[in-house]
């Protein structure tokens, strides 16, 4: 299913992904940051009733303040994600770009010719749940 994107109108299939011949870096950037947020933003709304906290503000020491005088230390979900981008050619004779998540662990798979990977890795703080072990501030 291909879906126009509301701001910059570019064509995207239905997991979001830009479809065109080519993208520079700025693009594939903002792709995959957007993603992020919108998974973010996603996993926000669908925990919001079980206490966790997904993404709060943390300190360096990875705290997160409850109120001014308690703190619960957030785990760091690590992150580690193989993309695939692969060409395709279509009827009227253009090419697509399609962005496909082929490793979401470490494990290395191969690819065709006509596909080339990027890797994509970070942390989200989560906060399982406020009523665990506090520490005073």
């Amino acid at each position: 299913m291909v879906r126009e994107d509301d701001v910059t109108h570019e064509p995207r299939d239905d997991r979001g992904f830009l479809l065109e011949a080519s993208m520079e870096l700025k693009d594939f950037v903002a792709d995959i940051l957007v993603q992020i947020c919108e998974g973010i933003q996603q996993a926000k709304e669908e925990t919001k009733d079980t206490g966790a906290r997904i993404a709060p503000v943390i300190t360096s020491d990875n705290y997160v303040s409850l109120d001014k005088n308690q703190a619960i230390k957030a785990q760091l979900i690590h992150f580690d994600v193989d993309i695939a981008e692969e060409k395709k050619s279509d009827k009227s004779g253009g090419i697509k770009v399609l962005l496909n998540v082929i490793s979401a662990n470490g494990s290395v798979r191969s690819t065709s010719q006509d596909q080339s990977t990027h890797h994509v890795s970070f942390d989200i703080p989560v906060v399982w749940s406020t009523s665990g072990v506090k520490k005073s501030v």
